[in-house]
């Protein structure tokens, strides 16, 4: 059963009793499941969700777990499909073209949700014509629920679009721009036009914002929060390319072989940035320093490109340990760098001190080196740390990443746990018995993430890597030795076919894919590569000695039941 917080109860209320409202609860406090539980509470049966593309996947989620019997449409691309459904969900970069808004401006919604509304604050932009201008879609819903977590007096000319078009009687004289901004803006006319990038008599104009706005910061609700909240954020394919990207990705782990598909997953790593660095952009609206971890460092690297603007720093492998803590110091002591971007290898262990200036987390790739997962977090979640730490995983939908994260979590209530934003009740002795604890279900992630992390960093199985047909064996976990090739003829290449075809020859899924597991984390541990086709000439033989030895061991039952 779900439950709410008081504060989350309070803003419920606060929704409820409103035809216009701004919800303004920082970064992790749950606006998407207060604005799901006030619609429901006043049994509305037709709402439109707009919100930023990266976050249209968590909103379904959270309306299938706080509102089950609802029925959610998400529309992607620019035409449109008539579909009826309680919630239409619609990401703003859409919003505005003619195939989309058309059609929108003849409906008419019970509840227009405008979550992360700081995306409207340009009055001139199209998306905020779209919304705000006369007969647009805030006329066509008889209730308008504004959701930020922005902090909406640092440049007041941001919520002027907002004010004026729900309060203008409230404004007076001040709902004309060059009015408001001369006011609260400190406007004035500069060289190069007119400038209202200014902040004065804050005092007065929150007063025009009572009743209008409710704001709660994490300091303020601490004692009714959990230490750490995990959120699993979904991206949606954005391109043809993109979704067969992934479906190449997703269709070489099926085959469950040795050998390399690192560079694939780089490669969705890197496609999957602009949504990634949109996310990014809005948390860094919200707080004010972040903590990114990935594994690969072309996408790390990449990400220090795109962030420019945040001044970013990078820690990753080939630094000193000098040239680490430099890193650490300059994010730490210069409020000018906002982002701490991590390898997860490099970055997840011995590194003290973040926790003294940040409290969000983020792993734009779920992890290469997965087993430290928790320590990664933990860079963030330890002593210093003062204030709730917000943990987030950015996958793409249908991905590799979120297969691996939800098939650990194979319980449904585990992964209800891990994805749903807490406050969760349990009620009944053998739910609760079956559901493991949120840390626990996170250090088995991280435990079963470390098992697969080899063998997804060595599947790659081609034609002419693996040669013959395997010959058909018993679904017996254990694998029996095949053709062995004369000795002394080997290389790592044919080592990786030889490993291949017996791992081929193994019918039950779950013993396959243990046995990858257990190949390649003894050749890694042993022979220090993570590939096997990387095993030295001189070593070639020592690693086929290591995966025969596998092969004869065969699974533990109890490995090939966690997964």
């Amino acid at each position: 059963m779900n439950a709410l917080f008081p504060f989350q109860h309070e803003s419920v209320q606060f929704l409820k009793e409103r035809k216009y409202a701004l919800l303004a609860l920082e970064q992790g406090l749950g606006k998407t499941i207060v604005a799901i539980a006030a619609a429901k509470e006043l049994r509305e049966e037709k709402m439109l969700v707009v919100c930023p593309s990266s976050v249209k996947y968590n909103w379904e989620r959270e309306i299938k777990a706080w509102d089950p019997s609802a029925s959610v449409y998400i529309i992607n691309g620019s035409t449109w499909k008539s579909v009826s459904a309680k919630y239409t969900i619609i990401n703003y970069d859409i919003i505005h073209k003619p195939g989309i808004a058309r059609h929108l401006l003849k409906m008419q919604f019970n509840v227009l949700i405008l979550d992360e509304a700081h995306y409207l604050k340009n009055s001139r932009a199209k998306r905020t014509k779209t919304v705000y201008s006369q007969n647009g879609l805030a006329d066509k819903a008889v209730r308008v629920w504004l959701m930020t977590g922005t902090p909406v007096l640092n440049r007041p000319v941001e919520i002027f679009p907002m004010l004026r078009r729900f309060m203008p009687e409230r404004l007076g004289k001040y709902a004309d721009y060059m009015a408001f901004t001369r006011r609260f803006c400190g406007g004035y006319q500069g060289k190069w036009g007119w400038d209202d990038r200014g902040a004065t008599h804050l005092d007065e104009l929150s007063k025009y914002l009572d009743g209008f706005m409710l704001r709660r910061l994490k300091k303020d609700v601490m004692k009714d929060l959990p230490d750490k909240t995990y959120q699993k954020i979904i991206f949606d394919a954005p391109t043809a390319d993109v979704r067969t990207l992934v479906k190449r990705e997703r269709e070489q782990y099926k085959e469950e072989t040795l050998g390399t598909f690192s560079t694939l997953r780089q490669e969705v790593g890197l496609a999957k940035l602009p949504m990634v660095v949109e996310h990014l952009e809005n948390l860094l609206e919200e707080t004010d320093k972040i903590i990114i971890f990935a594994h690969h460092r072309k996408v790390l690297e990449e990400l220090k490109r795109r962030l420019k603007a945040h001044n970013p720093v990078l820690l990753y492998g080939g630094l000193t340990a000098l040239q680490k803590q430099k890193t650490v110091d300059d994010f730490v002591t210069d409020r000018n760098k906002r982002v701490f971007l991590g390898q997860i290898d490099a970055a997840g262990i011995g590194i003290d001190g973040l926790q003294k200036v940040a409290n969000t987390v983020v792993f734009a790739e779920i992890s290469w080196v997965p087993g430290q997962i928790k320590q990664a977090i933990d860079r963030c979640h330890r002593i210093g740390q003062e204030n709730k730490v917000l943990v987030q995983f950015l996958m793409m939908k249908g991905g590799i990443d979120e297969q691996i994260y939800d098939s650990v979590a194979h319980k449904s209530l585990v992964i209800k746990k891990v994805v749903d934003m807490p406050g969760n009740t349990r009620t009944d002795k053998k739910e609760e018995e079956v559901e493991m604890a949120l840390e626990q279900n996170i250090e088995r992630i991280a435990t079963a993430l470390e098992r697969l992390a080899d063998a997804a960093e060595g599947v790659r199985n081609t034609a002419a890597e693996t040669t013959g047909t395997p010959t058909p064996v018993s679904a017996a976990p254990k694998a029996k030795a095949a053709v062995k090739p004369a000795a002394g003829t080997m290389d790592a290449k044919g080592l990786l076919a030889y490993a291949n075809k017996q791992i081929l020859a193994i019918k039950d899924p779950a013993a396959r894919k243990e046995t990858v597991q257990a190949v390649m984390a003894a050749i890694k541990e042993q022979i220090g590569v993570a590939n096997i086709a990387q095993v030295p000439a001189d070593k070639v033989e020592e690693a086929k000695t290591i995966v025969d030895q596998v092969l004869a061991q065969g699974p533990t039952a109890d490995e090939t039941a966690l997964l």
